[in-house]
């Protein structure tokens, strides 16, 4: 299955990360990156991530977002204000929740069914 990872932060302060299939280290370091930039610029945002379409995340890709987070520990807590996630197989909720675990702002995560409702709701905390 081919894979794909983006990030959409085009409607600052809302930033869309997407995963579909199974993504490779290439895939997560692009999308590090982007996040990188998000917290050098100190932007607050609501993160909206549809992983409805994602495949297994290999045990070394889970890893290194774990070794960012923790890292990124400081910026996040001062820079995300909320986190909605589309994930709709027992198996995404459960990547989902694992990194949750492991997020410094004590894993304020929201599920949601759609995307629709992730981003009408994200908005409104954005909004704040």
């Amino acid at each position: 299955m081919n894979s794909s990872v983006s990030i959409d932060s085009g409607e600052l302060p809302l930033v869309v990360l997407t995963i579909t299939g199974t993504p490779v280290m290439e895939d997560l370091e692009r999308a590090l990156l982007a996040f990188d930039e998000l917290l050098e610029n100190r932007e607050r945002y609501v993160l909206v991530m549809d992983v409805s379409a994602m495949g297994v995340i290999p045990s070394a890709l889970r890893q290194r977002a774990a070794r960012w987070l923790i890292e990124h520990s400081a910026e996040v807590t001062a820079c995300c204000i909320g986190v909605f996630c589309i994930a709709t197989t027992p198996l995404a909720r459960a990547a989902i929740v694992a990194m949750e675990w492991l997020d410094p702002r004590g894993g304020k995560y929201t599920f949601v069914d759609t995307l629709e409702v992730a981003m009408k709701r994200a908005r409104r905390i954005a909004a704040r």
